[in-house]
């Protein structure tokens, strides 16, 4: 997650320590349809960006962390059943 994050600012960064005649164009990678300028509203589509990935982090540690659990009360009811 991190990573993207740094991916995604690299061109802000660049400009503010090493600045060219022109801005460096701006890249989301991910995809998003919000019917607005994404050079201008750059920021909103970040913070969107990070949300979405951090929202699928936390689903698939939720998920992981509840199977283990269900799995741990699975044994731990054979064990005593035997």
């Amino acid at each position: 997650m991190f990573s993207i994050i740094i991916i995604d600012l690299t061109p802000v960064v660049l400009d503010a320590i090493v600045p060219m005649n022109k801005s460096r164009p701006r890249k989301i990678r991910m995809d998003f349809e919000f019917f607005v300028d994404q050079e201008q509203y750059f920021y909103i589509y970040l913070i969107h960006e990070i949300m979405t990935l951090l929202i699928e982090v936390l689903t698939v540690l939720a998920t992981g962390t509840l199977s283990l659990a269900f799995f741990r009360h699975c044994c731990a009811t054979f064990k005593i059943a035997r």
